[in-house]
């Protein structure tokens, strides 16, 4: 019996250091890629972060609800065919959004140019003209 117990101590020993030494997975995201659902009612993924200063990255949110931040020097294109997307462009960050699905928002930083072409409708883009560059096209309708 006590041969057993101390095999079974030794095993376990074993898992646990294995384990520990195992290499932790890693994501990594395509820029080009949809991003992955999250778990119902959680926050869309941001994606943006990946572009480098100076940068261009385009983005594709068939699948809707995406959230996508542009650093700061970056320009980010971003087609939301899905819809209800939410883009914050940071400062000297270019952000062109083509929103054919409706529903979109842009927050735009000082310093940023945004541009949003909002086919969908209901779009909404926070942008002070004196500090920043926008430009709003709403051919949906409803855009604010």
């Amino acid at each position: 019996m006590n041969k057993l117990v101390a095999l079974l101590s030794v095993m376990l020993v074993a898992c646990v250091v294995r384990s520990v030494n195992d290499p932790v997975p890693v994501a990594v995201q395509n820029p080009g890629a949809e991003p992955p659902p999250g778990p119902p009612g959680a926050e869309p993924a941001a994606y943006g972060s990946g572009c480098e200063p100076g940068g261009v990255c385009n983005f594709d949110c068939s699948g809707g609800g995406c959230s996508f931040a542009c650093p700061p020097g970056t320009t980010c294109n971003i087609d939301c065919s899905g819809g209800a997307c939410a883009t914050t462009c940071a400062q000297d960050a270019v952000c062109n959004v083509d929103c054919s699905g409706g529903a979109c928002s842009q927050r735009c930083e000082p310093g940023s140019a945004c541009h949003l072409d909002c086919s969908g409708g209901s779009c909404n883009q926070l942008c002070d003209p004196s500090v920043s560059t926008c430009d709003l096209s709403c051919s949906g309708g409803a855009c604010g």
